[in-house]
């Protein structure tokens, strides 16, 4: 939730930065909540130096966000495993991408069809697959 929220006030100041330097100098009113200031205005704030000015501070705390959403903070075992049994039935590549790479796999013909049976390690708990035809699914987990 925070994350979000810290994006969202990233692509608005980011939005207001590109609105004033694309208005060409015209007298644009600009507006975000508690500031009212012309595009000349927002003009020469764009150009303040990375010394702690409102301008500075908007970039740095877009390049925070940028990396946040780069390098989300790892699941706990337990909300990983909670995670990975709300996917049974779903794509494996779904799971993978909100808990990670599995630690380790393996695959062997499997019983139910002509596909395989998946083996998915990660600590603490095992997602078991089926996959055929170049689709994984989730089966269980435990």
């Amino acid at each position: 939730m925070k994350h979000t929220a810290i994006r969202s006030l990233a692509a608005g100041l980011l939005s207001l930065l590109l609105l004033g330097s694309c208005s060409g100098g015209a007298e644009t009113e600009l507006s975000s909540p508690g500031t009212s200031r012309t595009a000349a205005s927002a003009d020469a704030a764009d150009d303040s130096p990375a010394d702690g000015t409102p301008a500075a501070e908007a970039e740095d705390e877009a390049e925070e966000t940028e990396e946040a959403q780069e390098d989300p903070a790892p699941l706990t075992e337990e909300e990983a495993l909670a995670a990975a049994m709300e996917y049974i039935g779903r794509p494996v590549d779904e799971l993978i991408a909100v808990i990670g790479e599995p630690e380790d796999r393996d695959y062997a013909p499997s019983c139910m069809g002509d596909g395989e049976d998946g083996n998915l390690y990660y600590g603490g708990f095992i997602v078991y697959t089926y996959r055929e035809n170049g689709e994984e699914t989730v089966q269980d987990v435990e």
